[in-house]
């Protein structure tokens, strides 16, 4: 059995998953990640403001998602400070710096 990004996805619970916007107004479903906070403080600080992980399928895109680009979630629009590459498509978002 090959390993699939859209089956991890689909996989999550309903209430971990959403939609996902891109800049250029592609959506895709993407699901929650959890990383730890001593995670975030290495490689983040306090400085980028990290709020979220999300995973997501980069087969979903016809341009998927890149660091510095604005993308929303749950309504709220997030900065990608970077693109984690998983085996296969998937790729987890790590988001910070809300802007309304």
């Amino acid at each position: 059995m090959s390993y699939s990004a859209a089956q991890l996805i689909a996989s999550l619970p309903a209430d971990m998953r959403g939609t996902l916007t891109t800049a250029a107004s592609e959506t895709a479903t993407v699901g929650r990640a959890g990383i730890s906070q001593e995670v975030t403080a290495t490689l983040y600080g306090e400085d980028q403001q990290y709020t979220l992980s999300l995973w997501t399928n980069a087969d979903d895109y016809t341009t998927a998602p890149t660091k510095n680009e604005r993308v929303a979630f749950g309504g709220v629009s997030y900065f990608v400070l970077s693109v984690r590459t998983f085996p296969g498509s998937l790729r987890r978002l790590d988001l910070g710096g809300k802007y309304g």
